[in-house]
C-alpha cells in the first residue's frame, strides 16, 4: 500500500491491526507457530483448514474458512497484556505441498461487542 510521505515520495507501509491480526509464519519442518493479536483479556480459539470459503458474518467480520473442511483446535489462549500469544501445531507430514488456512476469532467475555473474527492467513506448508 502506498502512501504519501512528508519528506517526499510515495512510500510503502505495512499495516498490522493489533486488536485482531493472525499471523502464521511459514518454516519447514513439524512445528508451525500461528501468532495472534488482540485485546488483553480475550479468548482465541484457532480454525484451520484445508479449503477457503467466504462467509460474511455480521458484526463478527467474515468467516474465511470452508467449515466443511476446518478443525476448531481444543486450546483456547487468553491473550495477555502484551496483546499477542501464539499457538504452535504439529503438522503431519501428510500436510507438506497442501494450502493451510487458518483464522482465529476472539471472544470478550467483559464487552461482547468487541469479539470478532482475524484476519485469514494462507500458507503453502513446507
Amino acid at each position: 500500500m502506498g502512501l504519501p510521505s512528508p519528506n517526499g515520495p510515495i512510500q510503502d507501509v505495512l499495516v498490522w491491526n493489533t486488536t485482531r491480526h493472525l499471523y502464521a509464519p511459514g518454516q519447514k519442518g513439524a512445528r508451525y507457530p500461528i501468532d495472534v493479536w488482540g485485546h488483553p483479556g480475550q479468548y482465541a480459539f484457532l480454525w484451520t483448514g484445508l479449503k477457503q470459503k467466504r462467509l460474511p458474518l455480521p458484526g463478527l467480520g467474515v468467516l474465511e474458512l470452508d467449515l466443511g473442511q476446518a478443525l476448531l483446535w481444543p486450546q483456547v489462549l487468553l491473550i495477555p497484556k502484551s496483546r499477542k500469544t501464539q499457538w504452535s501445531l504439529t503438522l503431519p507430514p501428510w500436510m507438506k505441498g497442501r494450502m493451510l488456512y487458518t483464522q482465529a476469532f476472539l471472544y470478550d467475555s467483559r464487552q461482547p461487542a468487541r469479539s470478532h473474527l482475524t484476519n485469514a492467513f494462507e500458507d503453502r506448508i513446507q
